[in-house]
């Protein structure tokens, strides 16, 4: 089928040469979205904008936003266009998560048993997520990271992971929320289409539970409220799970060392694993660190994870799979400098242009700068200052090269149908219980809605990821 064919739809490809995962370069449509470009010539698709819209209004009724300043609530701009992947592209994804997960939670427990690892242990010490007071200290099942999120890049041959994210990783109810919309209001979209169900939140109840010493443990979801980014996501996947949610003023720590909650409808209870979506635990509990040292309470992830999402730590992890898998890794990663070698920072500073610049405590795209999109007139003056700060404080920074990454295609108007293409990422989640880590077949799928930024915070938008067998 050629998209010119196809009637009262416009498509726009002049932003980009990059991959685009729909449209191949010769303006054929690929074959995971043929079904999808004959759905949207429906006849029952004639009011889709209008379609669109209920749906996008019902989500924000229910609460479908994020906050970037506190209550002030926006909507999280959603594409009902999906990205789609195939099964055979996607088991590669998840068997590459897979390994990364368990080379990063056997990094973990190195670290927190001191044994050696092959990053030095200066850079260990040296990060600011490393937690001297759990030194000594193992989680059930030694299994410190019940919930990873990786953000991955596609360039059309190769799958990319650009950062892992193993302290309080969000953004898996965002496509569970687009589905269940485009179910109630655009089913008609997916017909010839047999999807995986995406049901993550049944993977990581089984790992709260797996997280705990109890045999039938008590658990909640410990939010940072109402003004938090993510409190959509926390309420959420409170109701999808059955868990209560609690807030910093509902739960504290008993003069017996236990940690207890003040449950509507139940009282004062006993809690026996905490899904914490906060950072700074004892600020928000105080005690709360000790109460999980001594055995008294389950923390999802466990704190001093960090130390494993450190950016210049990143660049070891390729390392970490073959010293304690014995494998080679499946999923590639950019090429990184670490800055703390003296040949890497020459060669950064001789490239910074072409690269992609991360602090290294940063995260959710804070402290990323990406030179070369930044204007000419200001480009000069920006590579001299990155220069500096490297130069000067080198083991506070790691750069990479700068991906051409994938575009997918995107709704700019329903009226008529026009779309454009997109730069888009990927977060895939994994969930570590007993059993070892699982990832639920679909993902974030973020896209750009200004140039190649995909963060929801920095303006882009999510749309739902289906995995399909062709």
């Amino acid at each position: 089928m050629h998209v010119d064919s196809l009637p009262s739809q416009s498509i726009d490809f002049s932003k980009t040469e990059s991959h685009n995962e729909a449209i191949d370069g010769n303006l054929m449509i690929r074959e995971e979205y043929r079904q999808f470009f004959k759905n949207i010539q429906n006849p029952r698709l004639l009011r889709l904008r209008e379609k669109a819209m209920s749906a996008d209004l019902t989500a924000y009724l229910e609460g479908f936003t994020y906050n970037v300043k506190p209550n002030e609530y926006n909507a999280v701009p959603m594409d009902f266009v999906p990205r789609i992947i195939s099964r055979k592209n996607f088991q590669v994804i998840e068997d590459g998560i897979k390994q990364r997960a368990k080379a990063l939670n056997m990094f973990l427990k190195d670290v927190y048993t001191q044994e050696k690892t092959i990053v030095p242990e200066e850079l260990i010490v040296g990060s600011e997520y490393f937690n001297l007071d759990l030194i000594g200290h193992l989680p059930k099942n030694d299994i410190f990271i019940q919930v990873y999120g990786a953000d991955l890049l596609y360039n059309g041959d190769t799958y990319y992971v650009i950062e892992d994210n193993l302290r309080v990783p969000s953004g898996v109810t965002y496509p569970v929320k687009i589905r269940e919309m485009s179910n109630r209001y655009l089913n008609v979209l997916k017909k010839g289409y047999k999807l995986e169900p995406y049901k993550p939140w049944t993977h990581l109840y089984k790992a709260m539970r797996d997280s705990s010493w109890v045999k039938n443990p008590f658990m909640v979801l410990l939010t940072d409220g109402p003004s938090g980014a993510a409190y959509f996501e926390h309420m959420y996947l409170s109701k999808l799970m059955g868990i209560p949610i609690v807030e910093t003023g509902d739960i504290y720590v008993t003069d017996s060392g236990h940690v207890a909650a003040k449950i509507p409808g139940e009282g004062e209870v006993q809690i026996d694993v905490i899904y914490r979506r906060v950072e700074d635990l004892d600020v928000f509990v105080p005690g709360l660190t000790k109460a999980y040292i001594d055995g008294k309470v389950a923390l999802v992830n466990s704190p001093g994870t960090g130390v494993a999402d450190d950016k210049i730590v990143y660049s070891y992890v390729p390392k970490m799979i073959q010293h304690y898998l014995s494998e080679e890794p499946i999923l590639q990663q950019p090429k990184s400098y670490n800055l703390t070698i003296p040949e890497e920072l020459e060669m950064a500073i001789q490239n910074v242009e072409n690269l992609v610049v991360k602090e290294r405590g940063g995260y959710g795209g804070m402290g990323t700068v990406i030179p070369r999109d930044h204007p000419k007139s200001k480009r000069v003056a920006l590579i001299e200052q990155i220069k500096k700060e490297i130069t000067e404080k080198p083991d506070n920074y790691l750069l990479q090269e700068t991906l051409d990454f994938s575009t997918v295609v995107t709704r700019e108007s329903f009226s008529p149908l026009i779309m454009r293409d997109s730069y888009v990422d990927l977060r895939v989640f994994s969930y570590y219980a007993e059993d070892g880590p699982q990832v639920p077949p679909g993902g974030l799928s973020r896209f750009a809605r200004h140039g190649r930024i995909t963060n929801n915070s920095s303006g882009g938008g999510v749309k739902d990821t289906w995995i399909v067998d062709l």
